[in-house]
């Protein structure tokens, strides 16, 4: 078994079994998939952002 994270898994997931499912079950896949994509891209913002802050000293 091949280590994924979370993103990887629940993408996968909507690949392999999105057919089976019914076009509300399918728009609420999507939807929570684009919903983890922003959150995701939200945390790496927020993590440069403290990076940043961290390792400015004029904001000490």
């Amino acid at each position: 078994m091949k280590n994924t994270t979370q993103k990887e898994w629940f993408e996968e997931l909507i690949e392999h079994h999105i057919g089976h499912y019914s076009y509300d079950k399918k728009a609420l896949l999507l939807a929570v998939n684009q919903h983890i994509k922003e959150q995701q891209e939200r945390l790496k913002q927020l993590q440069a952002e403290l990076d940043a802050l961290l390792w400015n000293p004029t904001e000490w």
